[in-house]
């Protein structure tokens, strides 16, 4: 691993697409959560609260196979004074872009 990566935080964003058979539905933000760093072996860790709490997917009986995306992004200084997202922003409609 790069050593830049070890000092480095990072946000971190789990997103479900729309469901392939209907992509008229909204894309659903299961969770995101800020200040991620890597240990020595990789994996990330946590200490702090997330903005938006782990949401374990269901999707409904019969729905096609979902797609679930794991998005990693450098952290900026300034990303806990943003107010676009907070704890009580709704996971529908959620809009990664």
């Amino acid at each position: 691993m790069a050593a830049y990566l070890l000092i480095s935080i990072f946000i971190l964003e789990l997103t479900d697409p729309p469901a392939p058979q209907d992509t008229s539905l909204p894309q659903i933000g299961h969770s995101l959560g800020g200040n991620y760093f890597p240990s020595k072996t990789g994996e990330l860790t946590n200490t702090t609260a997330t903005i938006s709490e782990f949401l374990q997917p269901g999707p409904p009986d019969g729905s096609e196979p979902h797609r679930y995306i794991f998005l990693l992004f450098h952290q900026s200084r300034d990303f806990f004074n943003q107010t676009l997202v907070n704890s009580t922003t709704s996971i529908a409609n959620f809009d990664i872009s």
